[in-house]
């Protein structure tokens, strides 16, 4: 077994697709989402953020966790050097760790990150049918072996099961962080 995951094969951990359709808001649905993960993984922090290809940015829908000094609900950054642009341009889910100087020097606006404590990130970029997807699940962990091919696994699959739900809400008129 990992250091990373739960025993148990990823069959027998449902996603909970009819509570994540049921969803009415950001704060609702990363509620789930990181209920589900909790016993899963072993993370510190969890964001659901939302893409903006005009403008380069990822903002903050939804937050859990360790904070990073500024970065809250709303919190808006370019995706120029960040661990969810390099997922972005991998086409899928990746996994970050390693020595905090050579993090730093791969991703220069990792600062922030390090100096939180921060030494493991695992960033899943989510399509709804667009060649460039809208949002991404983003989890980050002090251990730096919080997270291996298991944990992306996991992490794919229930972006996935919510990618359509974060569509909605992104698209109502309800979501103020446009």
């Amino acid at each position: 077994m990992s250091s990373a995951s739960v025993p148990g094969p990823l069959e027998t951990h449902e996603v909970p697709v009819s509570g994540i359709a049921g969803a009415s808001s950001f704060t609702g649905l990363g509620n789930l989402l990181v209920a589900w993960l909790r016993p899963r993984l072993r993370f510190d922090r969890f964001n659901i953020g939302l893409l903006d290809w005009s403008a380069f940015t990822f903002t903050d829908a939804y937050v859990y966790g360790a904070n990073v000094p500024g970065r809250l609900t709303g919190h808006c950054r370019t995706l120029e050097g960040t661990v969810v642009e390099e997922s972005i341009e991998a086409g899928r889910g990746i996994v970050v760790s390693g020595d905090p100087v050579l993090l730093l020097q791969r991703f220069p606006r990792f600062g922030p990150v390090l100096d939180s404590g921060i030494r493991s990130m695992l960033s899943e970029p989510l399509y709804h049918g667009d060649a460039r997807p809208g949002a991404a699940l983003v989890l980050a962990a002090a251990n730096p072996d919080a997270f291996d091919e298991q944990a992306l696994m996991y992490v794919n699959r229930l972006g996935a099961a919510a990618t359509e739900q974060i569509v909605r809400l992104r698209d109502s008129d309800d979501w103020s962080f446009r």
